[in-house]
C-alpha cells in the first residue's frame, strides 16, 4: 500500500538571489518506485512538479531562485500500480532581500479572504515600520493571493522582521518573515555651479555644492583642471569644515579672457562631474617708469 507522510518544509537565509528550501517527510510507503514532489508559487497557476526523487527518499533541499514571495509543497509517492495520496500541505514564506531604495514586490497566499465581501487592504505592524515608508497590495481576481509592494525608506539600510495585516471584510491575515535592505552606495552629487568673473591677477574662491549620503564629505576626492592652461596659473579644491569643499581660482599674472573649469568629485566608486565658466577682466596696469642712464 501506498502511503504518504506529514511534511515538513523550512527555508534558510537567502544567499544572493535564491532562498534555500528544506522539505522533510517520514518514509511511510514500503512499495514505492518513487516520491514526488510539487510545488506552488503565490500568484502562479496552480502545483506543478518540482522533481521526482529515488523511493526510500525522505529529504530534499534545493536553493529556490524565485524568491517571489510564498510557497507551498506537497509530497506524494508512486510505483507501476500509480500515485498515492498527497501528503499535507506545507507553506513557508521565505526570508526576503532587496536593495536601499528599491521597492520589494511580493506574492502571497490568500485563500482565507476568498468568498468575503469588499476590498482587500494591508497594513504594517508598528515594529515593522522602522525600514519600510509603505506597503501596497494588489489581490489576484479571486482573491486567492495578493502582490504586496514594499518600499523601503530613502537611503536606509539594515534588517528587520516584517508583519502585514491582510484585512478583507473584517477577517484579518497576519504573514511574517524577515527582510534584509542591503547597502547601496549612492553616487555623490554636484550641484550647477553658478559662472565666475574675477579681476586679472585676482585669485577666486567658489564653494562648491556637493554632497554624499553615504560618504563623509572630507572623504572624497576633488580635483578640478581648466580649460585654458594659459589662463588659469591654478585651481585647486580643499575642505574645510566650516565651508566645505572650496575651489581656489588663480589667474595667471597679465593674462585675461574666459576659460572652463571641469570639476570632478570622486568616493571611491563613482564620479561625478559639473563645470563652471570663469571670466577674468582686463585690468589696467600702472605704466612703469625705467630709470634712464645719465
Amino acid at each position: 500500500m501506498l502511503v504518504c507522510a506529514s511534511l515538513l518544509v523550512t527555508t534558510t537565509i537567502p544567499c544572493a538571489n535564491a532562498a534555500r528550501v528544506n522539505l522533510t517527510w517520514i518514509d511511510r510507503s514500503r512499495i514505492e518506485d518513487a516520491y514526488h514532489i510539487d510545488r506552488e508559487i503565490a500568484g502562479g497557476s496552480g502545483f506543478e512538479t518540482l522533481i521526482d526523487l529515488d523511493a526510500n527518499t525522505e529529504s530534499h533541499s534545493y536553493e529556490d531562485p524565485t524568491q517571489g514571495g510564498e510557497l507551498r509543497f506537497r509530497v506524494f509517492a508512486s510505483n507501476e500500480n500509480g500515485p498515492s495520496g498527497f501528503s499535507n500541505i506545507a507553506a513557508v514564506l521565505p526570508d526576503q532581500a532587496t536593495d536601499e531604495d528599491t521597492p520589494l514586490e511580493l506574492w502571497l497566499f490568500t485563500d482565507e479572504l476568498a468568498g468575503l465581501e469588499g476590498p482587500m487592504t494591508a497594513g504594517l505592524r508598528k515594529d515593522s515600520e522602522s525600514l519600510i515608508s509603505s506597503v501596497l497590495v494588489v489581490p489576484s481576481d479571486d482573491y486567492r493571493s495578493c502582490q504586496v509592494f514594499l518600499t523601503p525608506m530613502e537611503h536606509l539600510s539594515g534588517q528587520t522582521s516584517i508583519e502585514i495585516d491582510l484585512v478583507r471584510d473584517g477577517v484579518s491575515l497576519t504573514k511574517v518573515f524577515d527582510l534584509e535592505v542591503r547597502s547601496v552606495n549612492d553616487p555623490p552629487i554636484i550641484g550647477t555651479i553658478a559662472s565666475q568673473e574675477t579681476a586679472e591677477e585676482t585669485p577666486l574662491e567658489v564653494v562648491l555644492p556637493i554632497g554624499d549620503v553615504d560618504t563623509d564629505l572630507p572623504d572624497l576626492t576633488v580635483a578640478a583642471m581648466a580649460d585654458d592652461s594659459n589662463l588659469i596659473e591654478s585651481s585647486i579644491a580643499a575642505y574645510s569644515p566650516e565651508r566645505g569643499w572650496v575651489l581656489t581660482i588663480v589667474p595667471r599674472e597679465n593674462h585675461y579672457g574666459e576659460t572652463e573649469i571641469t570639476v570632478e568629485v570622486d568616493d571611491g566608486e563613482f564620479k561625478v562631474i559639473s563645470s563652471l565658466l570663469v571670466s577674468v577682466t582686463n585690468v589696467n596696469d600702472s605704466p612703469i617708469i625705467e630709470t634712464v642712464a645719465p
